[in-house]
């Protein structure tokens, strides 16, 4: 069985906590890493202001996040995700 948890776990520690609770159930954990630079992140959270074609992040949200945002190190199981392929190699690559 597989579990996907769509949340973002910007901390080392948030991150933990889950490994904790798959630990625990005896699966693996793995992070699945999308690359978005800080500066493509802020434009695409201006943008939706003006489209609202999502849910709208509150400044102090989007702040919190970004201040405080740890990327994934190296022996947290990474998957990463960057863009320069398409998502359907991705997939096939990763997850079949």
């Amino acid at each position: 069985k597989t579990i996907i948890s769509d949340t973002a776990n910007f901390t080392r520690y948030q991150r933990d906590k889950f490994r904790t609770i798959a630990k625990k159930a005896k699966v693996d954990a793995v992070v699945i890493y999308v690359n978005v630079p800080d500066s493509v992140a802020r434009l695409r959270w201006q943008r939706n202001r003006v489209t609202k074609e999502r849910y709208d992040v509150r400044d102090e949200d989007f702040a919190e996040v970004a201040d405080n945002f740890q990327a994934p190190a190296s022996d947290e199981n990474v998957i990463y995700f960057n863009g320069s392929s398409s998502i359907d190699k991705w997939i096939e690559k990763h997850f079949h």
